[in-house]
């Protein structure tokens, strides 16, 4: 299994959910069922496996802001 970042449009800001999945629409699918996929889907991408073991697990599953996804990407990318 792996990670998934998926984004969100809604009321103006884009949100972003890390899911993990066997793929994307399995990913889009498990986000649906969790009730986090408020708003137009953007885009989703799966997380390159070598860095996907630094996403804190509280970030998994859970909706972020576009603010909180900056700082955790510049985490992953040693920033």
């Amino acid at each position: 299994m792996h990670l998934y970042w998926l984004s969100y449009h809604h009321q103006g800001r884009v949100d972003v959910v890390i899911q993990p999945a066997l793929s994307l629409m399995h990913a889009r699918l498990q986000a649906a069922l969790a009730n986090l996929d408020d708003g137009k889907f953007g885009e989703g991408h799966q997380i390159d496996p070598k860095i996907e073991r630094r996403v804190p697990m509280k970030m998994i599953g859970t909706r972020m802001t576009t603010e909180e996804a900056a700082k955790l990407m510049g985490m992953l990318h040693g920033e």
